[in-house]
């Protein structure tokens, strides 16, 4: 029987979550526990289970944990802030988590996760009187993860994780308390110099989640994880890893004579509930662009990295496929480290009756790590972070112009209503790190004011300023060893647009664009540069009213640059 808890939530929160699809998989319990606790995860698609990191390894992978390189403890943000127009709430998830190890005995990892709902309205009835009730709702969990390494190419690893929900209640509570155990494997080919990462997992497994009331009761939030990680480019400034992955969960069958089935065991479940498969299977995929700590001098060291993913889930809940993206930037310096990093979902193939959010699906993450040495006294670790041959440090100004159907196109539902961006100005600033004399990878911030205009049969009926802020990592190559001044260049950029209209929604919004430039860096005087350029920008957005497709938006930009080379 499906849990009554559901009716202890305003009629509002109800069909908020119906639209939002907060919580795709329904009938599991806890399904919060499935998200994603990290900016890597989110930003490859939601999974990391056959990925050579850590991070979220208490939730798709403990094996994962043996990649921990350093004491680490970090903080993730998902404000789910996803509230449409008509209503103004929030639902965030917090979660804390620390990874290291321990010599000669293996790898662990705690997490605590934190799911506030703050007080929620409620109704129920007292025979035939109707008593509102306001409820605090919420949800918690704590977790210990253990991995350790077997072979040169094979871990394993266990978790155990506590957890207690209090949802309010309809005419009896909704509260629960209990133990979940998850497993997983981690295995490296050795094929192709070890590129190959073969992952397998089953987390959250447990018996039915049962209520205070015994009528009240769900699956719990069970999955079965495999993927498989390729990591074709690696090299001392950087590497290119990408994912294919699949994770079914294991909850309440299919309805049967117009009944829903029992809540049951997902020890039971992994054997059972495949009549539904692969309609209920979800597929993830992901590419991440990872620097490794560059050497700055001084002992300071700057990296970066960035994601791009796809989630997919099938069709027993409404095919829903959306497009995640994130970054993350961090300094090193005398073997202390610290990242800040942002992921979200930037384009999601959504239904009819979608419903605009105010503000878009993004998360946070701050990480702190430390050199074992600085943290147990040990003997002084020696890190030798690459060194670039040199580095081109750059500011730059130049026309943007937009084309085809980013400068103009039919507003969605009104016929002889245009919509579009205007030309503008750009600003950036920008590190080249070079490898050698014709490679480097590129970090480059944009600054990109504009005007959003709705036009009426070619009259303009209102403008309004949308300030576009970009985030881009790009590699760069200089093909002509006779001409080396010339270069091309190629990258991702995630895209945050701000308009300064407070009745738009969102109030902002993200997207991703690929990033292709031509231009050369003249030497002008000793190591100053000038660098005439031409960028072409491909910006990936929802190309249609409902149900969109993603399409590409075109822009190019000419300017020139002046940098200093170091």
């Amino acid at each position: 029987m499906i849990i009554r808890r559901i009716f202890s939530l305003s009629f509002s929160l109800i069909l908020l979550l119906q639209i939002s699809e907060i919580q795709a998989q329904s009938t599991q319990a806890m399904y919060y526990l499935n998200y994603p606790h990290s900016v890597y995860s989110l930003g490859m698609g939601e999974q990391t289970v056959a990925l050579r990191t850590s991070e979220d390894a208490l939730t798709y992978n403990p094996a994962n944990l043996v990649f921990v390189k350093k004491p680490t403890v970090s903080f993730f943000h998902q404000p789910f802030q996803m509230a449409s127009y008509l209503w103004g709430m929030r639902f965030p998830l917090n979660s804390f988590v620390s990874f290291f190890n321990v010599k000669n005995i293996g790898s662990f990892g705690i997490e605590y996760i934190d799911c506030d709902w703050g007080e929620v309205k409620s109704y129920y009835f007292d025979g035939f009187r109707m008593v509102e009730s306001n409820q605090h709702i919420y949800d918690r969990t704590f977790s210990i993860g253990y991995a350790r390494i077997f072979s040169d190419n094979f871990s394993a690893g266990i978790q155990l994780r506590y957890a207690k929900s209090s949802l309010g209640y309809f005419t009896t509570p909704a509260a629960t308390k209990k133990v979940f155990l998850s497993a997983g494997l981690n295995y490296s080919p050795q094929i192709l110099d070890n590129k190959f990462n073969i992952g397998f997992s089953l987390t959250n497994f447990g018996t039915t989640v049962w209520y205070e009331d015994e009528n009240q009761a769900d699956a719990p939030p069970s999955k079965l994880n495999l993927g498989l990680g390729f990591l074709p480019i690696e090299n001392d400034f950087f590497s290119l890893q990408t994912q294919l992955a699949i994770s079914k969960p294991f909850d309440r069958g299919p309805m049967q004579n117009g009944k829903i089935q029992e809540a049951e065991s997902s020890f039971k479940t992994l054997f059972t509930d495949w009549d539904d498969f692969p309609n209920d299977a979800i597929l993830h995929t992901g590419i991440a662009f990872n620097w490794k700590p560059i050497d700055l001098c001084n002992g300071f060291a700057f990296f970066q990295e960035f994601y791009l993913g796809n989630y997919s889930v099938g069709i027993k809940t409404g095919l829903n496929n959306f497009y995640t993206h994130g970054g993350k930037i961090g300094i090193e310096f005398d073997g202390l480290q610290f990242t800040v990093g942002y992921a979200g979902r930037w384009h999601n193939v959504h239904y009819a009756n979608y419903l605009q959010w105010i503000f878009p699906y993004e998360t946070v993450q701050f990480t702190f790590g430390m050199n074992e040495d600085i943290l147990f006294g040990a003997e002084k670790q020696l890190v030798k972070n690459p060194k670039p041959k040199n580095i081109i440090l750059s500011i730059g100004v130049g026309k943007s112009f937009r084309v085809g159907k980013l400068n103009e196109r039919q507003y969605p539902g009104l016929i002889g209503v245009t919509e579009g961006f205007n030309n503008g100005n750009v600003f950036f600033i920008e590190g080249a790190f070079y490898i050698n004399e014709q490679n480097a990878i590129v970090s480059n911030v944009f600054y990109n004011p504009t005007y959003h205009s709705i036009k009426y049969q070619g009259n303009e009926l209102f403008d309004s300023k949308v300030e576009t802020i970009s985030f881009a990592s790009s590699y760069r190559y200089h093909p002509l060893e006779m001409f080396l001044p010339l270069y091309l260049q190629g990258g991702l950029a995630i895209v945050r647009l701000n308009p300064t209209l407070s009745t738009l929604y969102p109030k902002y919004d993200y997207k991703t664009s690929l990033l292709f430039s031509i231009g050369g860096n003249v030497e002008v005087y000793e190591e100053i540069f000038l660098s005439p350029f031409c960028n072409y920008n491909l910006l990936l957005s929802k190309d249609g009213d409902t149900a969109p497709g993603l399409g590409g938006f075109n822009q190019f930009d000419l300017g020139l640059k002046v940098g200093y080379k170091f």
